[in-house]
């Protein structure tokens, strides 16, 4: 078998289909973290009505209903009416953010709602990374694999 035609094998029988497999499970994992961002995003609209809140938070309790409490909704007004008042010079804020104030001005006995569901976002973006640590775990099996073939 001539050498181009061993490397054109290669390409069609491994290479293209495991980018195909890479391809299609990012795609998945964008709609995924695109739908998760997307329940969670009123919690970063400070300006945000009663209703709009109200709204977010239902849908929420709809796909998260053991971590989301009905006393959430006041809560977050509340924590929105401080987040502005202390901080207003500064425009927008971003999920971790809102986690941060409220737990480096040790704040989370007032807002334990509001914590626990700014975390359970954080912590959902995170999970999503488990195939980033299977390629860092392929890494170390391959190099322990090619060593013990080595010897």
């Amino acid at each position: 078998m001539p050498w181009t035609t061993f490397i054109q094998e290669i390409r069609i029988h491994s290479f293209f289909p495991v980018l195909d497999d890479v391809y299609s499970n990012l795609e998945r994992t964008a709609t995924v973290v695109k739908r998760v961002a997307n329940h969670f995003s009123f919690l970063i609209h400070l300006e945000a009505s009663r209703e709009q809140v109200l709204r977010g938070v239902k849908r929420l309790e709809q796909e998260y209903p053991e971590d989301v409490d009905r006393s959430l909704v006041d809560e977050l007004m509340t924590f929105r009416l401080y987040v502005k008042q202390s901080y207003a010079d500064k425009g927008s804020f971003n999920h971790q953010q809102l986690y941060q104030i409220i737990t480096h001005e040790k704040i989370q006995a007032v807002f334990p709602n509001v914590k626990t569901i700014l975390r359970l976002f954080l912590r959902l973006m995170v999970t999503s990374c488990s195939s980033e640590r299977s390629f860092s775990k392929l890494k170390r099996i391959k190099s322990v694999l090619r060593s013990t073939v080595t010897v």
